[in-house]
Formats: structure tokens, C-alpha cells, sequence
């Protein structure tokens, strides 16, 4: 479920905002990193109005701080904790404060103790004595304690004085208050400990006590870590690393939404109409877009303005996830017959100034072809759309999805958090662009559908996070190979799992939309017969390494990719980027050989894999991670062509900033024949 707000209590307790404003109560059961969730995983509603609240906030023992736009701080307190509606005061919230809307960050510190942080950096203690929704505070509270805590983008509470705080590189820096009374009175005199890096990557983070945190990854997962010091020296469980404990909690703005839409068909040639059904609280002003990063940083080309639209508020039908919202047509485009292909917007701008794309293919026409195909992952997209209620990743899951719904998370709009879809697939498109190739764009759908001399492209691009494939995919790409093509593999966890397309419908499907089978049965690596990408591509999800970043090391720098870079054995590239801090990261693929024969579903974690490279694949860099880090191959085909990949969602944000990175994709390019203009 998609959620705007969520806090962690004691014992294991999630509370989460959804919406429509439910207050919906989770439990990890387990809390030591094994996913085992009360309710199997299945949120209980517990209460509801919770969408009004600036901020949210949990102080133990079921104790709920909310601040409300004016300022007002209520108290709520959960009497039951264990998914049951059993609210103090009969779930009315009690006023305890006012003006608490100045501050930045406001943290639990325990036994009512609580840190509130002005925009100026001073941190202010607070303490709620009675804790049973009286307005009953200390003395001191108001106290200024403590300076400069705007460096930090996130604080969270630690139990007993300890805070946790992420700055904005990522580091977090643990903190105690040893007083906890009103007095400056802190260990390290005040300065924190760094304790950890690498923060700064997730959309979300809280607390729930013990040293224990839930992190929100971009694409939807929860990870647990656990401080297993407490004490401010770096000493984690898992080494560290992330122990994933589910999917489906998509974080979604704070903003109510104004408009929202989608496009039909999602994939369009010059010459033909594009239908948008759209539902929209208010007026919004209509422009239509090519996406392509301008200077001013508007993330598209303006191609044509529409009128301004009156908005109608359209009904979410209560299978919309499954069966598409079925909305009228709101307005219509139709591309001009000398329409350069890419990736295209409406953009709706509502009354507030805020922008809604509404997102779609332009494919060539018959007569405009480039040198360079680029797919566009509309299977990933809608795999990871939680609108209408479900998606892959949902509790309960939603293994059939409709394509016909709005998708607020496939967007070019810039959020400062890392991207595995939209967004981080036209920073691989507009790099091409600026280079000079020229590029043409397709759908999945397209792709799957068969594309009419397809093998007239000189190189085919599959970029950032391509995990979902149909069989009619896989053979395209294989026939494309076949006859000479070239692949440039510039994701990660792709042609992993197995779905269907019926076009009709308009729907993607999932595990022969089978809730009760293991999902690990679909991947292609355990289809009878096994199809292992790792045959195909040179590389290989593998789910033992997930959320780390690092640098590639160059293994073979005789190889012909690094002709023009300068580079050596040993020597890192691609050490920085704007989609986490390293080229190999996120979901990484490796060329190390699975082993384990036909028969046997495996769950490709370490050596329990199948499928094999090449022959004669050269692994040329492979990424430092801890434990294992992306491979960046290269095999040259019987036909001529060459596979080039890399393993990494990661790796786009980093080559765009690289200037070897680039170097290297130039090379394979002008190996495939292609030729920037």
C-alpha cells in the first residue's frame, strides 16, 4: 500500500497513514531481521482522520503525537496494540499544545520527553508529564539545548536520550542527550558519532526502538537494521546490510492530488491519437511535452498548449488496480505525422502550480528510423503501480494489473531521491540525445508485439530496471541477436521474472495471476524449460547483495571497451552518482555461474542459481561491494553483434556524471555501427 506518513513504535509496532487518512497498525513479530508480520503481513485499520496531520509521531506504549495544520499538538494513545480499535478518550485526539507548526523535526525522546527543532537549528526540549492527554508540562520545557541540528534531514528517536540523525550525504550520526531534564548536558560534548553511511538513499526511515530501523527503498521495500551498539560505535547486525521484510510500502506525497490520469494507448506512431482520461479535483492548464531536460531544468520540450480544462472528480472503481478505472475521455492528442519518436507528456498543471505528467510512447513511423532502440520498461512500471489499491508488491498482491489507471510514480519531475523507473530512464535517453544518436523509443507491449525490421537498428538499449519480460520479449531479443544485433544492457535485475500481456484487456499478469504459487517459479532461470538470462545478457540478478553502491574495479583494461580512457587495472570508475553513490548498486547481476541443474526451483541467492555466460564472455570491471558488486561483461555474438552489460540500476546515475563511463558506452556504440550526428 502507498502511505504518507509512517512512524514507528515500541515492540515492534508500525502505524502507517494511508490516503484516505486510516491509521493502519502493523507488527513485526519477529524483530530480528526474519519477516514475520502479524496478520501475515496485512494491515489492520485502526483508525481514521489521520490525513489531516502535518506530522505524526509515536512516544511508546501506544502514545501518538500528531501536529495539525494550525499548530495544535493532540494526543492520542492506542490502548489494545495489536491491530484491534481501542482508543483512549474514544479516539477523539486531546489539544495538549499549541503552535508546534514551527517546528522542522519533532522526536520522541521517551517517557514524554520530547525534541522539537526550529528552522534556525536550535533543538528545544519539551516533556508531557502526565502522558494521558492533559496539557500537563515541565517546567523547563521550551528549553533551547542544543545547536545546528538543520545540517540534518532526518532525526530519529534512539530510546533514552539517543537520537539518531541523516544528514544530507547520507551519514548518520548517533547523539545522547544524557540529561534529559532541560540541561545541556551531552555525551561527546555535544558532537555526534558517525555511525553509518549510505542513508540518504531511502525515501524513508523510522525508528522503532532497541536500535532497530525500517528503511523505505524507491521501489517499495522495507529493510531492517539494527544498532546493535547503541552507544555511537559503528557496529551493525548483517554487517550492515539491509535485511529485506517486504515490498508494496510505496511512499506517496503529502500533497493531496489534484489530478491524476492516464493515457490510452500508452504507446502511439506519429499520425495517430493518444485518448486521456483523467479525474481532477480542480481547473488545471494542459501542455503537451516531448521529455527532454532543458537548461532552465523543465523536464520536457513544449510541443503544443492546450485549453484549460474545467476538471471532473472521476470515481476509483473498487478493482481498479485489476480492471483499470475506466474513465471517459478528458481530452485527446493526435501526434503529427512528422512527430520524432521518445517518450512524451501531458502536463497538467492544476490551480496550485503543481504539475501532473501524464505519460506515453511515441514510437518511429515506418519511414523515420534511427540507429538506436531504446525500450521503455511499461512492464516494470505498471508491475510497481500501486494506484487503485494493489500491485506486485502489495499485501494482498495484486497479480493481474491494469494498464488502464493513473501511475503517479512513472514521472520526470526531480524529487532528490533515487528512481528505477521514468525518471531514471530519460536520463539514459536524453544522454543519447545530447550525444547525437539517434534514438527511437519503444513499449514493452511494442517490443513484445514484434517490431517490423527491428534488425535494421544497429544497437538495442535496455536500461535501469527491465525485470519483467514476457516469453515473446525474450524470443525478440533473442532472434535480434541472432541476426547480428547488438545489446547494451545498462540495468539491473533484468529479463528476470516471467509475465503475460493480453492486449485486449489491457492488463499485465503475474504468476498466471496464481496467488497461491511461490513467484520464484516464474523466473526465467526456473521455467521448464530454464531460460537463464545469464546465457543471454552475461549477467545475473542475484538477491544476496541489495541496497549497497560502490565503484567498478577495471580488471582488464587492455580490453577494447576502455580504448580512450586512460584507465588501468585497478582503477575505480564511477565512484559517484545521482541515483545512489556508486555505478554498481541497488539491484546488481553478476556473471559468476549458477550451477544447480534443471529440476529444482532455485531462489538465486549465492550458490543457489542456475545459468551460465558465454563462453566467451570477459568480465572487464566488477563493482567493490561488499560480498559481491555488479559485473560489467562483454561477449561478442556469432552474428557479429556484441552483449555489453553492466548489472547495476545504479549504473545510468553514475555514467551520466563519468566521463569514463560515457567513454565506454561511446565505445560500444561505435562498435555496433552507430554513429552520433
Amino acid at each position: 500500500m502507498a502511505f504518507h506518513f509512517l512512524t514507528g513504535d515500541t515492540d515492534g509496532v508500525v502505524y502507517a497513514g494511508a490516503p484516505d487518512g486510516s491509521l493502519i497498525y502493523y507488527k513485526d513479530e519477529a524483530r530480528d531481521g526474519t519477516p514475520r508480520w502479524s496478520n501475515a503481513g496485512s494491515g489492520q485499520t485502526i483508525g481514521t482522520g489521520f490525513g489531516d496531520f502535518t506530522k505524526v509521531f509515536t512516544a511508546g506504549d501506544g502514545v501518538i503525537y500528531a501536529i495539525a495544520a494550525n499548530g495544535d499538538l493532540l494526543f492520542f494513545k492506542d490502548l489494545a496494540r495489536d491491530g484491534t480499535e481501542n482508543w483512549a478518550n474514544g479516539g477523539a485526539g486531546q489539544r495538549i499544545g499549541v503552535g508546534w507548526e514551527a517546528f522542522t523535526h519533532v522526536v520522541n525522546g521517551d517517557d514524554g520527553v520530547i525534541y522539537a527543532v526550529l528552522p534556525n537549528g536550535e533543538m528545544l526540549y519539551f516533556k508531557d508529564r502526565s502522558r494521558d492527554g492533559a496539557s500537563d508540562w515541565d517546567a523547563k520545557s521550551g528549553t533551547k539545548i542544543g545547536d545546528g541540528w538543520g545540517a540534518y534531514t532526518r532525526i530519529l528517536p534512539g530510546g533514552r536520550g539517543v537520537l539518531y540523525a541523516i544528514d544530507s550525504t547520507g551519514a548518520m550520526w548517533w547523539f545522547k542527550d544524557r540529561a534529559r531534564n532541560g540541561s545541556v548536558k551531552w555525551a561527546n560534548n555535544g558532537a555526534g558519532k558517525q555511525i553509518g553511511s549510505g542513508w540518504e538513499t531511502f525515501v524513508d526511515v523510522i525508528s522503532a526502538g532497541d536500535g532497530i530501523f525500517y528503511a523505505i527503498t524507491a521501489d517499495g521495500f522495507l529493510l531492517f537494521f539494527k544498532d546493535l551498539a547503541r552507544t555511537g560505535t559503528s557496529r551493525w547486525a548483517f554487517n550492515g546490510a539491509g535485511v529485506t521484510m517486504g515490498g508494496g510500502w510505496t511512499a506517496v506525497p503529502t500533497k493531496p492530488v489534484i489530478v491524476a490520469g492516464y493515457a490510452s494507448p500508452l504507446s502511439v506512431t506519429p499520425g495517430h491519437k493518444v485518448s486521456f482520461k483523467v479525474s481532477a479535483l480542480a481547473p488545471y492548464d494542459l501542455m503537451f511535452q516531448r521529455l527532454k531536460m532543458q537548461a532552465n531544468g523543465d523536464p520536457g520540450i513544449d510541443i503544443l498548449a492546450g485549453s484549460r480544462q474545467a476538471g471532473t472528480a472521476r470515481a476509483v472503481p473498487a478493482n481498479a488496480w485489476r480492471d483499470g478505472c475506466g474513465w471517459p475521455e478528458s481530452f485527446s492528442y493526435s501526434v503529427p505525422a512528422n512527430a520524432q519518436s521518445g517518450i512524451y507528456s501531458a502536463r497538467c498543471t492544476d490551480i496550485s502550480g503543481e504539475a501532473t505528467h501524464i505519460c506515453f510512447v511515441v514510437r518511429p513511423s515506418a519511414t523515420q528510423r534511427g540507429e538506436v532502440a531504446v525500450l521503455a520498461n511499461t512492464n516494470t512500471w505498471t508491475s510497481y503501480n500501486e494506484f487503485g489499491g494493489r500491485s506486485k508488491y502489495s499485501v494482498p498482491m495484486g497479480t493481474t494489473l491494469s494498464f488502464e489507471r493513473p501511475n503517479p510514480g512513472v514521472t520526470p519531475i526531480e524529487y532528490n531521491v533515487i528512481d528505477h523507473l521514468l525518471r531514471a530512464e530519460l536520463w539514459m535517453l536524453n544522454w543519447l540525445e545530447d550525444e547525437g544518436y539517434k534514438t527511437d523509443v519503444y513499449s514493452d507491449l511494442d517490443f513484445h508485439k514484434g517490431i517490423t525490421n527491428f534488425n535494421r537498428y544497429k544497437a538495442l538499449v535496455i536500461s535501469t530496471h527491465p525485470e519483467y519480460w514476457t516469453a515473446a520479449m525474450l524470443d525478440h531479443l533473442e532472434a535480434y541477436i541472432a541476426a547480428g544485433g547488438s545489446v547494451l544492457y545498462l540495468g539491473g535485475n533484468g529479463l528476470f521474472e516471467q509475465v503475460e500481456i493480453n492486449e485486449p484487456a489491457q492488463t499485465l499478469t503475474h504468476m498466471t495471476d496464481d496467488t497461491t504459487r511461490n513467484r520464484d517459479a516464474f523466473y526465467f532461470r526456473n521455467l521448464e524449460p530454464p531460460r537463464p538470462e545469464r546465457g543471454i545478457l552475461g549477467v545475473a540478478y542475484r538477491y544476496d547483495n541489495y541496497m549497497t553502491f560502490a565503484p567498478y574495479k577495471v580488471l582488464v583494461a587492455a580490453h577494447r571497451l576502455f580504448q580512450g580512457t586512460g584507465l588501468a587495472n585497478g582503477d575505480l570508475i564511477g565512484e559517484n552518482g545521482i541515483n545512489g553513490n556508486g555505478a554498481s548498486g541497488w539491484e546488481m547481476d553478476t556473471a559468476i555461474a549458477g550451477t544447480v541443474p534443471p529440476g529444482t526451483v532455485v531462489s538465486a541467492t549465492g550458490p543457489d542459481d542456475r545459468g551460465a555466460p558465454p563462453a566467451n564472455l570477459v568480465v572487464i570491471a566488477r563493482g567493490t561491494n561488499p560480498g559481491f558488486g555488479a559485473d560489467m561483461t562483454c561477449y561478442d555474438t556469432p552474428a557479429g553483434g556484441r552483449v555489453f552489460s553492466v548489472g547495476s540500476i545504479s549504473f545510468v546515475g553514475s555514467m551520466i556524471g563519468d566521463s569514463n563511463l560515457q567513454q565506454i558506452v561511446r565505445n560500444v556504440l561505435a562498435e555496433s555501427g552507430a554513429v552520433p550526428v
